[in-house]
């Protein structure tokens, strides 16, 4: 077989399996012409086999790329490989009419009697990139919509909170009044996490480091608690909860610390407050809170407890499938465990 009829039966070979492919194929010498095309990438472009054969490829290429698509391909041919083209970037091909169609390009790299030779295989985007815009408007509107949502909770409850304070300026009563301020605790704890939401780019956790912090800023308001008696630390990981776990354990908290704040340093008494969140074996978390203050006497038993706020808090602990562990005093320390996976 002489050297001319083996190269002419390499094309036939070629057009063959160019032919055959069912993506849109064009295939470019080492001067980046075009020496063959099927019927899928010319109608993918707008024009007729014939008239592609020997052109340049950036013929295909929108004019503000085909300077540096030339340096490109020249790039390419100096460590040839089969790989895709352009990742990480948009590619646009241009049509015959001039409209630009955005792409997908995968490179192949033939060496034969025909020379070297780029195989180029071409996938319209267009409509993916279609779906992909409106997936991204779908969630950006789900975005504003649950920042919407998450605002207008926090601004009810807000108010919720107000109309109590009036209330609670025409009662008289220790107790009463005492009532009164739990309530108005325990919705702003809710409110605060509304809020972070709010101010978050990420609707479906709150990073409790944050949450703690708020909380307690707002409890040593409420309480009137002089911090330079009562040394706080706060000791949290890198925990971020879903909101149905962030806001029934912001309840307990605040139940906690409030109960501290309360009874825990009696007639000026100094000590010390600590609260932490972490990750332990099993994929578990515990939240504790440990005080030095007077403690409970031995004889306490939560479950026989008639506090209103320790109530809720084994409420919520049974609702969070978790442990509630108690040591009375020296010091007065309150573990919780439950599992990080938990979805209510």
């Amino acid at each position: 077989m002489t050297p001319e009829s083996s190269a002419t039966q390499t094309r036939r070979s070629m057009q063959l399996a160019v032919n055959a492919s069912p993506s849109a194929m064009v295939l470019v010498d080492e001067s980046g012409l075009i020496v063959m095309v099927n019927a899928s990438i010319a109608d993918l472009f707008g024009y007729e086999e014939d008239e592609l054969i020997r052109q340049p490829i950036e013929k295909l290429v929108p004019a503000r790329f085909a300077a540096s698509h030339k340096q490109l391909r020249e790039n390419y041919l100096l460590a040839p490989s089969t790989r895709s083209m352009g990742r990480g970037r948009e590619l646009f091909g241009v049509h015959k009419s001039g409209a630009e169609i955005p792409i997908e390009i995968g490179l192949n790299y033939l060496h034969s009697e025909l020379g070297t030779m780029i195989l180029a295989s071409v996938v319209d985007i267009s409509e993916r990139r279609a779906q992909d815009k409106k997936l991204r408007a779908a969630l950006k509107e789900k975005e504003v919509l649950l920042s919407e949502i998450h605002h207008r909770v926090k601004n009810n409850l807000q108010i919720i909170d107000s109309l109590i304070g009036l209330q609670s300026e025409t009662v008289t009563g220790e107790r009463v009044l005492a009532a009164f301020q739990n309530s108005q605790n325990r919705i702003r704890s809710i409110a605060m996490i509304h809020q972070i939401l709010y101010e978050s780019q990420d609707f479906s956790k709150v990073v409790f480091q944050t949450v703690l912090e708020n909380l307690i800023d707002n409890l040593t308001q409420s309480y009137g608690i002089d911090i330079s008696k009562i040394d706080i630390t706060i000791n949290v990981s890198d925990v971020a909860l879903p909101l149905d776990k962030g806001i029934p354990l912001c309840l307990i908290i605040n139940e906690l610390v409030s109960n501290t704040f309360k009874h825990a340093f009696p007639n000026g008494m100094t000590g010390t407050l600590s609260l932490g969140l972490q990750s332990i074996a099993d994929k578990q978390l515990e939240f504790s809170i440990e005080d030095s203050g007077v403690g409970f006497s031995e004889s306490f038993m939560l479950r026989d407890s008639n506090s209103l706020g320790l109530h809720l808090v084994r409420t919520i602990v049974d609702q969070l499938g978790g442990e509630l562990e108690i040591h009375r005093s020296n010091p007065t320390r309150f573990a919780i465990r439950f599992a990080e996976d938990l979805e209510l």
